[in-house]
């Protein structure tokens, strides 16, 4: 009571904040937003204010009031929804580089057993069962497929 609302300041707010809400309540305007403060007990909160002019009969500016809500507990909340969103992308990117990686090098391994199975037809063909051909060409199929 008595004292300037500045010994409030949490020093975490920008001074353009501060000059811009001054500039506008100063000038008649209605000022709304969000201030990092300090209670009186020294601890830091979020709170949503809306700041307006009181004129005296003669129309000038004398006092200031303000309405505010404590969203301190809302602002936590973001802050964990965001750090949680942050690391879901990091999860997704990581599963999308292994996934990605993983997929690179099953490729190549199927690409160098089919050709090899192609090598092994193409060279034994005349020594082959038929039931060896037959088996042949099914793993051929198979890691088409897979590819």
């Amino acid at each position: 009571m008595g004292e300037n609302p500045r010994v409030l300041k949490s020093g975490q707010q920008s001074q353009g904040l501060y000059r811009e809400m001054w500039r506008v309540i100063t000038s008649g305007g209605q000022w709304i937003g969000e201030f990092h403060n300090r209670k009186k007990d020294g601890t830091n909160y979020w709170e949503f204010a809306s700041i307006s002019p009181i004129r005296n009969h003669e129309g000038k500016i004398t006092h200031f009031v303000k309405v505010s809500d404590d969203i301190t507990e809302r602002k936590r909340m973001e802050l964990e929804l965001h750090a949680n969103n942050t690391q879901l992308e990091r999860l997704s990117h990581l599963k999308s580089s292994f996934v990605s990686e993983t997929s690179h090098e099953f490729k190549n391994s199927l690409a160098i057993v089919k050709e090899s199975l192609s090598l092994l037809l193409d060279t034994t063909f005349d020594r082959t069962t038929a039931e060896q051909e037959h088996i042949l060409k099914i793993a051929l199929e198979s890691i088409d497929r897979l590819i």
